[in-house]
């Protein structure tokens, strides 16, 4: 598999990661002392992107939760790009293969 087609699988597979925190997030909005959870990445020597872990935001108020539903909604934003330009990565190199393929042919 090229160079392109692992960055842009690993940046999908940490898309997806950052979109699991951004709902479980939302989905604790309501729970008193909840702490947001945050998906940390880093580059790969290879090429693309990994998750290194997940961290919390620490909430001062026990009685509420820490979760700023505005920045949320801004991380889903941010997680559909991601996605969407790293699909068109993956379909961008499959026309280039068939079209080498058709040039060979």
């Amino acid at each position: 598999m090229s160079i392109s087609m692992n960055a842009a699988i690993s940046g999908i597979r940490v898309s997806l990661a950052r979109q699991d925190s951004t709902a479980h997030n939302i989905a604790n909005m309501s729970t008193p002392g909840f702490e947001q959870m945050n998906t940390q990445q880093a580059e790969m020597s290879t090429g693309g992107v990994r998750v290194t872990g997940t961290t919390r935001t620490p909430n001062p108020d026990p009685t509420t939760s820490g979760t700023d539903l505005a920045q949320q909604m801004v991380n889903m934003d941010i997680n559909k790009t991601e996605l969407t330009a790293n699909i068109k990565v993956i379909k961008t190199q499959d026309k280039m293969i068939g079209d080498l393929i058709d040039l060979i042919a």
